[in-house]
Parts: C-alpha cells; sequence; structure tokens
C-alpha cells in the first residue's frame, strides 16, 4: 500500500511541476513542448539521485551493524 502511495506523490509532484514549467513564456513555432521534456528529464535524473542517495545510506547502515 505504500509502494502505491510513493506512486501518487510522484505523480502529483511531477505533474504540478510541469503545470508550473508550462507557465513559462515559450515561443516555440514547430508545437513541440519542449518545456515538457525538459521536465521529465530533469525529473528522472531527480529519482536517479533519490535512489543513489537512498541506496547508499542503506549500504552504510548495514554495514555498520555488522
Amino acid at each position: 500500500m505504500t509502494a502505491c502511495l510513493y506512486v501518487g506523490m510522484g505523480g502529483f509532484i511531477g505533474s504540478v511541476l510541469r503545470y508550473l514549467v508550462g507557465l513559462i513564456p515559450l515561443k516555440t513555432t514547430h508545437g513541440f513542448p519542449l518545456l515538457t521534456l525538459f521536465i521529465n528529464i530533469l525529473g528522472a535524473f531527480l529519482i536517479g539521485f533519490i535512489n543513489l542517495i537512498l541506496l547508499f545510506s542503506y549500504l552504510c547502515n548495514r554495514n555498520n551493524k555488522q
């Protein structure tokens, strides 16, 4: 059940950021949503960074218990 809440929180944060970034005035002539692409790439790097931090903290705590 907590995994479902984490997915929901991630979806909420991602959609709100996409909306806020979409408010930035950017003139594009081809209609491709560059701002949405940017926030998706940024979100992917952020998720990877958070996973890296959690992995290192888990491994450090596991090594300290032994």
